[in-house]
């Protein structure tokens, strides 16, 4: 299902995007 695998990649993204922004607060990236 279309909308079921575009919500799963938005949650994908939004833990990517919360990683990302930890490192960047510790500095690391």
């Amino acid at each position: 299902w279309q909308v079921q695998s575009d919500k799963k990649g938005d949650v994908v993204w939004r833990y990517t995007k919360t990683q990302v922004d930890r490192l960047v607060k510790q500095g690391l990236l």
